[in-house]
């Protein structure tokens, strides 16, 4: 039997508690007259990096591309300020891409077709990974809007319901995919 088996049958002997994700975090979006135009972008190290879906690639943070925006513009929205340990999800266009926020090398922010999570009560590896699932794109794609762009509400993506286990269980979950990853990289 498996760590993780044993974790299971020790911690969840009567199966995995479901949650709606906004129990588990808070969604953090830019909206309305907040948004941002061409006059609020700034060379690279004027300003802030403004996060996009072009900075998640194969469920990692990509940190090479980016758009800067004013600080102005970045001060006037604390509550989307990204930081280590955050989760980036892509709500609007591509839909469903996530990544978590690692070795962030500038002050960033999102840009209006992202959501960032913040304050997330379990560990963010492990709701990265479960996002990232194909349950849970299945789910996420089938509750975007219908039209010529894709597009999840801040409401409808609290409500989305996934598994969560225990701490434990979720650790043991973090480093198997971890390795995994590691080993399919090499």
């Amino acid at each position: 039997m498996s760590k993780l088996e044993e974790l299971i049958q020790q911690y969840c002997p009567d199966g995995v508690e479901y949650k709606h994700l906004g129990e588990i975090c808070n969604i953090k979006g830019r909206i309305g007259f907040r948004g941002y135009t061409r006059d609020d972008q700034v060379k690279e190290g004027e300003g802030a990096l403004s996060l996009s879906p072009s900075n998640i690639q194969d469920g990692q943070m990509d940190y090479t591309k980016g758009t800067y925006i004013t600080w102005a513009k970045y001060d006037e929205s604390p509550e989307i300020m990204t930081f280590n340990g955050d989760i980036i999800f892509c709500k609007t266009a591509s839909v469903g891409k996530v990544a978590l926020v690692k070795d962030l090398p500038y002050k960033a922010t999102i840009n209006p077709q992202l959501v960032v999570l913040k304050d997330i009560q379990c560990n963010a590896g492990f709701l990265t990974y479960v996002l990232g699932s194909d349950t849970v794109q299945k789910k996420v794609i089938s509750i975007a809007g219908i039209g010529s762009v894709p597009n999840v509400s801040q409401k409808a993506l609290s409500e989305l319901e996934i598994p969560s286990p225990p701490l434990p269980v979720q650790e043991e979950i973090v480093r198997v995919l971890d390795t995994f990853t590691e080993l399919q990289a090499e």
